[in-house]
């Protein structure tokens, strides 16, 4: 029987090695409904919009959180970040919409 974790637990991110690169490497999805790979993906696009409202740049997201080597292939880092960002914030959007 395996430990119950407690909620912070739950929704910290795992540790991070500098020798682990994410799977990621492609677009988001741009359906427009909430998708497995969204649910998949909330800490993240939390830890994403976090950096963002911090004022992180997107290189420095590209890199410590996405893991991308940016001298490998900048452009497309910089892609699949931005495309990352936006679904975060889309997701955002549906969850917490604005009251009007």
């Amino acid at each position: 029987m395996s430990k119950k974790r407690s909620l912070v637990e739950q929704h910290m991110p795992p540790p991070v090695h500098t020798s682990v690169v994410l799977p990621m490497r492609g677009l988001c999805p741009l359906e427009d409904a909430i998708t497995d790979f969204d649910r998949r993906n909330m800490t993240l696009y939390t830890l994403l919009l976090i950096a963002e409202e911090d004022g992180t740049g997107i290189e420095e997201i590209a890199s410590e959180i996405l893991h991308f080597d940016l001298r490998t292939n900048r452009a497309w880092a910089i892609r699949v970040t931005l495309s990352y960002l936006q679904r975060a914030r889309w997701v955002h959007d549906q969850i917490f919409p604005t009251l009007g």
